[in-house]
């Protein structure tokens, strides 16, 4: 067996398995998150442009457009955003969505995930799901479980048939949410302040939306916190994890077409979420738990890794 794995097989895993070949993805499903054409915008940035070109696209210029961002509030959708209006939003993205707006949550900074001197940014035209499958066709050995517990030398998998194999490693790669992480670890005693959110996915133009904009972000007026328009599809994000009974309630005669529910949604940087050895590597937001990571940082750590020399250790998890 291979002794480079990958814990995780959504696009982190997948960028960097095709960067690294040598390493074998462990995972019980192929695509993630990244999978759906919902949840996905690609910053346009010189990394994406390289990952993009080397997966087989052509014509990346082409591909260039400006997403625009709406700022809803008092009934109408602007394309300022005030300090005082950005603080609101970053508000009400953190409080439930059948909750008062937590005026009390003070943000660190009031910078979100779009810039705020402009109400634009640079993305690529293409479809998240090709990009999941141009990685698949070129993917290298995938086994096909999950990892259920990890040392500082080994890992154990359980398959999908409910064997158990253990392997030594010499480089781990960690895409999985940190509470996972920790928790197959062994150390269940780390906090990982972290809000749900449901994305309901609708095909027509909803409530309160223009298609001039592909992002618009909104006040405590209404229930929902974002709608994005990617493509043929609307998502229309919620703060908290709804059910199936309030989604038709808040959203009545609205046709749905599916719901998305990200059990991490919102997440809280931790300052000791570091790998506990310097042959274990974290990749992706959720696995680094930090908000701010997208494509473009997994390209480039992808490209910058060096595998760290091999450690003499026990061979297997006991």
């Amino acid at each position: 067996m291979k002794q480079n794995y990958i814990i995780g097989g959504g696009l982190s895993g997948l960028i960097f398995q095709f960067y690294h070949p040598e390493f074998t993805i462990i995972t019980p499903d192929i695509g993630g998150l990244f999978k759906s054409a919902y949840l996905a915008i690609i910053h346009d940035t010189s990394e994406t442009r390289k990952f993009l070109t080397d997966l087989g696209y052509e014509n990346i210029e082409k591909l260039h457009r400006k997403s625009y961002i709406g700022y809803y509030t008092q009934g109408w959708i602007r394309d300022q955003l005030s300090p005082q209006l950005n603080l609101l939003i970053i508000q009400k993205k953190m409080t439930p969505w059948d909750s008062a707006l937590n005026k009390e949550f003070k943000p660190e900074s009031l910078d979100m995930s779009t810039s705020r001197t402009v109400n634009y940014f640079n993305t690529l035209d293409v479809q998240p799901h090709e990009v999941i499958e141009k990685l698949k066709s070129k993917a290298g050995e995938i086994l096909e479980g999950s990892v259920i517990a990890i040392s500082d030398y080994a890992i154990r998998v359980k398959y999908s048939d409910n064997a158990i194999g253990a392997f030594s490693y010499d480089s781990l790669i960690s895409t999985i949410p940190a509470p996972i992480f920790w928790r197959i670890y062994g150390n269940e005693n780390k906090k990982f302040p972290c809000t749900p959110i449901t994305n309901v996915i609708v095909d027509s133009c909803p409530e309160l939306f223009h298609d001039k904009y592909d992002v618009v972000y909104y006040d405590d007026s209404v229930p929902w916190s974002r709608i994005t328009h990617l493509h043929d599809s609307y998502a229309i994000e919620f703060t908290g994890n709804l059910t199936d009974a309030q989604i038709a309630t808040v959203l009545s005669g609205v046709k749905i077409k599916t719901v998305v529910r990200v059990p991490y949604g919102r997440i809280s940087s931790v300052a000791d979420n570091v790998p506990p050895n310097d042959r274990i590597t974290f990749m992706g937001r959720f696995s680094q738990w930090k908000y701010g990571i997208v494509m473009e940082h997994t390209v480039k750590q992808a490209l910058e890794f060096q595998i760290k020399p091999k450690v003499d250790g026990p061979e297997l998890l006991e």
